[in-house]
């Protein structure tokens, strides 16, 4: 080996080297990163809109039972006054 070949191997020649390889480990690492927050802010997304059906759910529930308190406070009034 010549000293021309170890002037590029710890130079120029080495650093383009190594920031390939230090950029395509860092390319990899953050696809990982965006695939693992994809899924879970799918998982989230998910979560909420069971929350959300939940919570319709429990708000026509209640609506329902409050309609029916209030007719049969009306029907309670209304026989008072017969």
């Amino acid at each position: 080996m010549t000293p021309e070949f170890y002037k590029h191997l710890v130079g120029t020649g080495g650093a383009l080297v190594l920031a390939t390889v230090i950029l395509f480990q860092t390319m990899n690492r953050y696809d990982e990163l965006i695939q693992s927050m994809l899924q879970d802010s799918k998982e989230d997304r998910v979560m909420y809109q069971t929350t959300m059906k939940e919570l319709t759910t429990q708000i026509q529930t209640t609506n329902e039972t409050l309609m029916s308190i209030q007719r049969d406070i009306k029907q309670m009034s209304e026989n008072k006054r017969k």
